[in-house]
């Protein structure tokens, strides 16, 4: 499905009026209170992985069909890039300064009950 297309259905469900830029805000910020919670539990970088279907399988259908994922560790290491060129067992703190703490504008309770 086309990104572009995301945002139209979420508000046709939900109710509400949010941009593409609006949700990738939002998936921003889902992801970094992720990582700070698993860092909270003892993650570390060896825990940063993917199930070894989509290592060592190639895809059989989509985009990506007949390919599979590469690069992993030069990939964690860009992630874990801090700026003085060491590699850091933890988010970056500009990461997490930069995503906005808001409320969810969204009651996902009662919208979600009136579909069941």
């Amino acid at each position: 499905m086309p990104v572009a297309l995301v945002p139209g259905l979420i508000n046709a469900a939900a109710g509400t009026n949010y941009t593409l830029e609006d949700l990738r805000v939002i998936m921003r910020r889902i992801i970094t209170l992720e990582r700070k919670f698993n860092i909270r539990k003892g993650f570390t970088r060896k825990d940063d992985t993917l199930p070894t279907r989509l290592l060592n399988e190639p895809l059989p259908e989509g985009m990506a069909e007949g390919k599979k994922v590469e690069g992993l560790d030069l990939m964690l290491d860009d992630y874990y890039q801090s700026g003085d060129g060491s590699r850091k067992e933890y988010l970056r703190h500009e990461l997490i300064n930069q995503i906005p703490k808001t409320k969810c504008p969204i009651n996902f309770k009662s919208k979600i009950l009136m579909y069941f």
